[in-house]
Parts: C-alpha cells; structure tokens; sequence
C-alpha cells in the first residue's frame, strides 16, 4: 500500500480539483445545478471507493472524511467560498446538508466493514450511483409525487434508485462472493428494495447519504451468508407485506411516508421476531384502520415536468 500521508494528499486535492473542473463547467455551460452536484456527488464516491485499498488503518479515512465535512461546513458559510466554488453543491432551491452527511457515511461504512471489501463497495456504489439516479430521474421526468420528511420525492426517483442500486449490488456479489448467481439476485433484489424504502424515509436534509450506506451494510451483512431457501421466505414476507399495505392503503389512517415504514418495520419485525413480530406489527397497523375508509393524507400528486420535484 503506498504511504497514507501521500494517499491522503492525493486524494484532497483530486477532491478540490474535482470541485474546481465542476465549477468551470458549472460557469462556461450554465447547467441544471442539479447536474453540477451530482457530478461532484459520483466524483467523491467514486474516490470513496478506494480507500480499501490505499488504507490499512482507520484513522487516515477518518482524518479524509472529518476534513471534508469540516471543509463542506466552511465553505457554506464562508460567503465568498460559498458564491465561487460552494456553488457547485450548494445551488440547488432545496437545503441540505447531504454534502456533509456523505463523507461521515463514508467513515462510518469504512469503520464497520472492517477490511471486508465487498462489505465497504457495495453500499458505496448504491450511495454513489443509485442516490444520484434517483435525484435526476426525479428532477427532470418525475410527474408523480409523494410527501417524505425531507419534501417531496417521486415515483419515478424512486424506481430509478432501484434498478440502480440492484445493478450496484448484483454485479460486485456475482463477480467478488461465492454464493452463486441466484443468491446474488435474491440479495440485489431485496437489498435494493429496502434501500430503496431508507431512501424514501431519509431524505430530511440530507440524511440519505448517512443512512443508505450504513442501512445497506448492515443488511448486507445480514443476507451475505443467509441460505437461498431464507433468502426466498424473505423474498416473500416482504412480497406479503407490500401487496398488503398495497391493498388496504386506502382505509389507513396512514400516510405514504408511513406506509413505508410500516413495510420496513414489518420485514425487520420478521427478522427479529419470526411470525410472532409478523403478528404485533400488524396489530398496530390494525389500530390505525379508519371505520369510514377516509383515504390517507400524503396521495399521489400528478406533476408537471422538470423542477416539479426535489427528486
């Protein structure tokens, strides 16, 4: 492994010339600013993405990633910064602090992947790629809306965050595990659909670029070593509940955003709990029935093209 001062340096100034090439493009073609942040989004997760094999130790990563939320926190509020390069981030109409949050989930799935290399690049890629789909599929072609904790987020998005993510997951378990092709599936399709699910819920401020990574090593570490015939009841149980709140939505007092949790706190009431967690959950889920059948708040909102939505 090569030096980690020299590997540290190089990285902080690919990053800040990273910054600077996005911000020259950012002025010479006046771009959607959108574009402009997700380009430095995959820009830095891509160099995320070797840090497994430039570091032994933690603590370099953890210097790397404390010195770029620090450098991200001053250029916000440094008002020249924040008009020059700080643009490249900080354009878009919605706040967010995801370009903060994203080198903390870097160190966080570095610090619990412990040397796992597959552990570390699976959720990083989801992070990089997937998020960043979802973002400009939502922008530009998103029509149909719902409410998250963060604004508002689209159909469309969303289903770009998945195929994505299951691309970003089934080709690393097929070319770098041993588990086989159908196991590869079955975890990419899971895996992608409870990303998928964190996503959604997390998008307040920012906070997807903590939570996806560590959400997805966590499943990840679950599933890598699950028999296939588990992996199929899971398949399952989660098939089960989504066709469920599918089909009794309307007479929930629940709105989309807690619908969606109530998918994900089933599936992990099934993990920990069996069927018994299948059983209380759904109590709950009972109690918020409404007796007139009064549709819930947070439907589906038709929109009207390009800028309709934050994603």
């Amino acid at each position: 492994m090569p030096n980690p001062a020299i590997a540290m340096a190089a990285l902080l100034a690919l990053t800040a010339g990273l910054m600077t090439a996005i911000r020259i493009f950012q002025r010479r073609c006046s771009p959607h600013p959108e574009w402009s942040r997700k380009l430095m989004h995959v820009g830095t997760g891509l160099l995320a993405l070797s840090l497994p094999w430039l570091f032994e130790s933690p603590w370099p990563v953890l210097i790397l990633c404390a010195a770029g939320a620090t450098g991200m926190g001053v250029i916000k509020r440094a008002a020249r910064l924040r008009e020059t390069v700080g643009c490249v981030v900080g354009d878009v109409a919605r706040h967010s602090a995801g370009d903060i949050t994203f080198p903390l989930g870097i160190a966080a799935v570095f610090l619990l992947s412990e040397g796992d290399c597959l552990l570390y690049t699976v959720p990083v890629l989801v992070l990089t790629f997937a998020d960043a789909a979802a973002a400009l599929v939502g922008t530009f072609y998103g029509l149909f809306r719902f409410e998250t904790p963060g604004g508002r987020k689209s159909v469309e998005g969303s289903f770009a965050f998945f195929v994505v993510a299951f691309l970003c997951i089934h080709i690393p378990l097929l070319l770098c595990s041993d588990g086989g092709q159908e196991k590869a599936v079955l975890i990419a399709l899971l895996l992608g659909l409870l990303l998928t699910i964190v996503e959604a819920l997390a998008g307040w401020r920012g906070l997807d670029n903590l939570f996806i990574p560590v959400a997805g090593l966590i499943f990840l570490r679950a599933m890598i070593d699950a028999p296939v015939m588990e992996l199929v009841m899971q398949e399952m149980v989660m098939l089960s509940l989504a066709t469920g709140i599918v089909l009794f939505r309307r007479w929930t007092t629940l709105d989309t955003n807690a619908l969606l949790g109530a998918l994900l706190v089933g599936y992990m009431s099934w993990i920990l709990g069996g069927w018994q967690g299948i059983l209380a959950s759904l109590v709950l889920f009972l109690n918020c029935f409404s007796r007139g059948g009064c549709p819930p708040t947070g439907e589906l909102e038709v929109g009207h093209g390009q800028g309709a939505s934050h994603r």
